[in-house]
């Protein structure tokens, strides 16, 4: 008689098909470890992904390399450069580099360096990793001269204060050898003199802001038409026109009260017309509108 291992046959039958006994004890934590492992390695890319961007941010070649600042007049660019740095120097929430350069506190630098006194108002622009500071002054880069003195004078055009001798002969410098670095003025400036030489006190208006801003705008811009401007003379304070000399040549008479664009358009429709002539006239008067006078 053949003995049969019925014990051994039933096992096989089982595995082939797949029909295993499984203790519901170990199999509950079985699936309690695979959700536990997941959730860990989840945690784990999380904190890769992070630690990969977070390095990627804190490239050298993504912060801001340059500082620059334009504007300034009496002040030094390097005090405000100064600021900046401290302004974009550690990090948001212990995390972002302040200085990268899609990260930079624009406003915290703008407020910062509108706390100095003397600034009228800021703007910021990053160009690359350039960060340009373009700052407005409370004084003009127009100089007031009456009776060998010489004063600043604010957007409104009242008095500032009195250059002193150090300020004075950097404006000698570049008004009338071309300088463009000066230890004391630090850009452009040019000089409006009165020829009724009146005293005149701080806070005092000596033009209107209109005048001012028409003053300024035509000078900075004749230069657009090969003529150098010399500087302006006015008859006495609050008057709305003024007498633009012209370096070896004929003079401008300005409207403060005019447009400036429309009468720099006057002017240059005159030299288009006189062209190598023009350096014999002896004035362009434009003060009228489309009334233009010559002689």
């Amino acid at each position: 008689m053949k003995r049969h291992n019925f014990l051994q046959t039933h096992t096989v039958k089982m595995r082939l098909s797949g029909k295993k006994f499984r203790n519901p004890y170990f199999s509950k934590n079985n699936s309690g470890s695979a959700r536990f492992l997941r959730f860990i390695f989840f945690i784990l890319a999380i904190l890769a992904f992070i630690s990969i961007i977070y390095a990627f941010l804190s490239l050298s070649i993504f912060h801001i390399r340059n500082i620059e600042i334009e504007g300034e007049i009496t002040m030094d660019g390097q005090s405000i450069e100064s600021i900046v740095e401290s302004s974009i120097e550690g990090t948001h929430f212990r995390l972002l580099p302040k200085k990268h350069i899609f990260f930079i506190p624009k406003k915290t630098v703008i407020n910062a360096i509108s706390t100095i006194p003397e600034i009228q108002n800021v703007e910021l622009e990053r160009n690359g990793r350039t960060l340009i500071i373009r700052v407005q002054e409370k004084i003009q880069s127009a100089i007031w001269v009456s009776d060998s003195h010489q004063y600043f004078i604010d957007n409104a055009g009242k008095i500032v204060r009195e250059l002193t001798l150090d300020e004075m002969f950097d404006v000698q410098e570049r008004v009338y050898a071309n300088a463009t670095e000066t230890f004391f003025i630090q850009s452009p400036v040019y000089l409006i003199f009165d020829a009724s030489q009146t005293m005149v006190s701080q806070q005092e208006e000596v033009l209107n802001a209109k005048s001012l801003e028409t003053f300024t705008q035509i000078f900075w811009r004749i230069s657009e038409f090969a003529i150098e401007p010399e500087s302006f003379i006015i008859g006495n304070p609050g008057q709305t026109w003024a007498t633009l000399k012209i370096k070896h040549g004929f003079d401008i008479l300005i409207s403060g009260e005019g447009d400036a664009e429309k009468q720099l358009k006057n002017i240059k429709v005159v030299l288009d017309e006189y062209k190598q002539e023009a350096r014999n006239l002896q004035y362009i008067d434009v003060r009228f509108g489309e009334r233009v006078f010559v002689k």
